[in-house]
């Protein structure tokens, strides 16, 4: 939310500030789109991957192997679980401020205007940043839980052969 504000600041300062960052709130948007696909994709090769498993080891039996693949199934469900928090929504502020310029500023300076979208930046960003790397540390678990899922699978597969 833009407030109407006075300020003392130096113009040229405040347009030097609003023009470097401006685009920093668009880059977290495109970073949390491949945060997302990368999400997608980390579950879609999960997915095969046990899937995959299920067809190799149809007919293998044994305890070791049946232990191996229900420990892989179950790091499976770590990586729906993490997949799914890491797409949960966030209300993210991408720096569009349309609908509040209008109608809190059409009295105002070019420079007051300035001055208030350069005001809100640092907030904007930093709870953008929050949520990232909410999104980072659930999509690294589910990263894990792919290598382990596919470790265990493998095992497995080893076990079957022996």
């Amino acid at each position: 939310m833009i407030l109407c504000v006075t300020t003392n600041a130096d113009p040229e300062t405040t347009r030097f500030i609003l023009n470097y960052t401006k685009g920093a709130l668009q880059q977290q948007m495109a970073d949390v789109d491949a945060m997302d696909a990368k999400a997608i994709n980390v579950f879609a090769v999960a997915s095969t991957v046990v899937g995959l498993a299920a067809f190799a080891f149809a007919d293998a039996g044994g305890r070791t192997v049946s232990g191996l693949l229900v420990a892989a199934v179950l790091t499976y469900g770590v990586v729906a679980i993490s997949v799914f928090a890491s797409m949960q929504g966030h209300e993210y502020t991408a720096g569009h401020y349309a609908s509040s310029l209008w109608r809190k500023f059409w009295q105002s300076d070019v420079e007051t205007i300035e001055y208030a979208l350069v005001s809100v930046i640092p907030d904007h960003f930093e709870q953008n940043l929050s949520h990232i790397r909410g999104k980072a540390r659930t999509l690294g678990w589910a990263m894990r839980a792919l290598g382990l899922e596919t470790v265990l699978i493998g095992a497995a597969l080893l076990a079957s052969r022996l």
